[in-house]
């Protein structure tokens, strides 16, 4: 029997030793909210633990998107000290995907933008809709593009990934399957099928070298990013508290072109 619960804005699906995380804010595009990070930690969390569990697949609620990133439209004016919870939270949430013993898939249908892109990337495995889209456009707004820059640094090369960042420019699913970031591209209606059918050849598989195999690179995976994750919080605190990251979100809420100053 299917068992559900919700977490926030997190809808946890669980049958047939396969639990469904779905990022609920259609709306917003499945932006994450403050709270967003925790939920979704959480969620992942109980999947791990769950006896019954042995594959986590991750989407977003209806076709438009993935996960539209940080809901940075939800952020006034904070202290530092809340800026720092908060951005650490995001930081935990990267951590358990890092740190979740069961294998992760990823099935993105529509946008995969900011934090989104890192979900996809941070899962084990990523199955996308021919429709989906991949960026990395927080320097458009004054924020700091996370602590993937390691991975997109090997998966894409340097001189990509750095106009990667730069310039915050979108790629289409074939191109992020041609250079590793996604393992297939489907029909968009079929991403979700897919995902599970992948996910339930895994589960033929004799689950403790998949087990054991995972943590290994997981570990390497980590190793990584340590340096990234270690300073994350305090680069990101920084730079929410800047001019620029002021300027970016009015901008943003004003349909403009925003003026940087470096500041």
């Amino acid at each position: 029997m299917a068992m559900q619960k919700n977490y926030g804005e997190i809808i946890y699906q669980a049958k047939d030793g396969i639990a469904l995380l779905v990022i609920n804010r259609p709306k917003k595009l499945n932006s994450i909210s403050p709270e967003g990070f925790s939920n979704l930690r959480q969620a992942l969390v109980d999947a791990d633990s769950d006896k019954e569990t042995k594959i986590i697949v991750i989407t977003g609620a209806g076709s438009r998107a993935f996960c539209a990133g940080f809901d940075i439209m939800s952020i006034r004016s904070l202290p530092v000290a809340e800026l720092r919870l908060l951005h650490a939270a995001n930081l935990e949430l990267n951590r358990q995907l890092i740190g979740t013993s069961k294998v992760t898939i990823a099935a993105v249908n529509g946008m995969a933008l900011g934090t989104g892109c890192e979900i996809s990337l941070l899962c084990d495995l990523t199955i996308a809709s021919e429709s989906a889209t991949f960026a990395m456009p927080e320097s458009a707004v004054g924020v700091y593009p996370g602590i993937i820059a390691p991975l997109l640094c090997q998966l894409l090369g340097i001189k990509r990934a750095k106009e990667f960042i730069f310039t915050g420019r979108k790629i289409n699913a074939d191109e992020a399957a041609a250079v590793g970031m996604v393992n297939e591209v489907v029909a968009d209606e079929r991403v979700l099928e897919r995902a599970f059918e992948v996910g339930k050849k895994i589960m033929q598989m004799a689950p403790l070298p998949v087990a054991m195999f995972k943590a290994r690179m997981n570990t390497m995976l980590r190793m990584l990013l340590e340096e990234d994750m270690s300073r994350f919080v305090e680069v990101q605190t920084l730079a929410f508290g800047s001019s620029d990251f002021r300027e970016g979100l009015s901008a943003l809420k004003e349909k403009r072109e925003p003026v940087f100053r470096g500041e």
